[in-house]
């Protein structure tokens, strides 16, 4: 998030990786279930709104286990 150095991936990249993903599952029209680190979440989230999912909570945090729901 803070573009730290010894990370391996930008926050640019990560935002392009989320970006890429959204519009993957927006092509395909199929129900998924993703599975994901609940950092990566929040950015997967803002992309998913942008395409216009509705989200069916968001938070601060997320627990281990816990489900979002989006549908569009």
């Amino acid at each position: 998030m803070f573009n730290i150095h010894c990370q391996k991936e930008s926050r640019k990249e990560t935002l392009d990786r989320a970006e890429k993903f959204v519009e993957m599952i927006v092509e395909k029209e199929e129900d998924c279930v993703i599975v994901t680190h609940g950092f990566f979440m929040h950015t997967l989230i803002d992309c998913m709104k942008k395409q216009d999912f509705q989200i069916s909570h968001t938070r601060s945090g997320y627990s281990n286990g816990e489900c979002v729901i989006g549908k569009r």
